[in-house]
């Protein structure tokens, strides 16, 4: 991909495992940034399930990536950046979402070759953020186009364990450990592990903890009710220690560009052919 862009931000959001809170990080935080520095976001959750969650929160019904693809064909998509950009539509938070599919078999059509020249248009217009689903070659394509990842974990065995066996394989492909800041959601919740033995296993790995996020009651019912927390109660703790998220991405400086993955097509498709 010869496409470069150097002022949009993409950020990856994902984590250990499932449930982890990634989406209801990523949710609250793209309208935040969307108000803060006044451009729009757009969530592309790389979902191989496409469930949907960031769309109905929103009250949006967007096209997904597979339906534009067909509508458009394969050949037009990365040249009609305008017309891309009029098809998704945006909550009047001036945040957007993008899904690649909602069926499963679409999704497991989809490619890295069509996705870049896609991604590449919205960056001319957007902030990207990507929830990614913890499918290491989707998480691997991430991080290849991706400017920061916010590792999102709880502070439970299980996570943590999941996160070493990620992390050996972070290191094992090179990608610097400067591209991640590790988030530790809900880190009070039953079961938990003391903050300093958190702060000691990610010492271990290489990295602070850029922030701990308190258990938060209200965050489950709002998720039910397709609500987001910050419109509803923005002094909550959480959304304090979530502008720890906001000043880092206020202070980071978009690299350039270069819309390439190491990940093969079969790879990434993958996951979706599991389900």
């Amino acid at each position: 991909m010869d496409n470069l862009s150097s002022s949009s931000r993409v950020i990856t959001f994902t984590g250990p495992k499932e449930g982890v809170g990634k989406t209801s990080v990523s949710l609250n935080l793209a309208l935040a940034w969307a108000n803060y520095q006044k451009r729009n976001v757009i969530i592309i959750p790389l979902d191989p399930a496409c469930r949907q969650e960031q769309a109905m929160i929103l009250g949006l019904n967007p096209p997904s990536m597979a339906e534009i693809i067909q509508t458009l064909g394969r050949e037009s998509v990365s040249a009609l950046g305008a017309l891309l950009r009029g098809k998704i539509p945006l909550s009047h938070y001036g945040v957007g979402v993008l899904p690649l599919a909602k069926r499963r078999a679409d999704a497991a059509r989809l490619s890295p070759d069509v996705i870049l020249p896609i991604l590449s248009k919205l960056s001319q217009s957007f902030d990207i953020f990507l929830d990614v689903d913890p499918y290491f070659p989707m998480q691997v394509f991430a991080f290849d186009i991706s400017d920061l990842v916010f590792w999102v974990t709880n502070s439970n065995v299980s996570s943590l364990n999941a996160t070493a066996a990620t992390f050996r394989e972070i290191n094992e492909l090179h990608f610097p450990i400067s591209k991640f800041e590790a988030v530790c959601n809900l880190y009070d919740m039953p079961g938990a592990l003391a903050p300093k033995e958190v702060e000691k296993f990610f010492k271990q790995l290489g990295k602070d903890i850029l922030a701990f996020m308190p258990w938060e009651d209200s965050l489950p019912g709002y998720t039910n009710q397709n609500k987001v927390l910050i419109v509803e109660q923005p002094n909550t703790q959480w959304i304090k220690v979530l502008r720890v998220l906001l000043g880092r991405l206020a202070e980071l400086k978009p690299g350039e560009k270069h819309w390439a993955t190491t990940v093969a097509a079969p790879e990434f498709t993958h996951g979706a052919e599991m389900l």
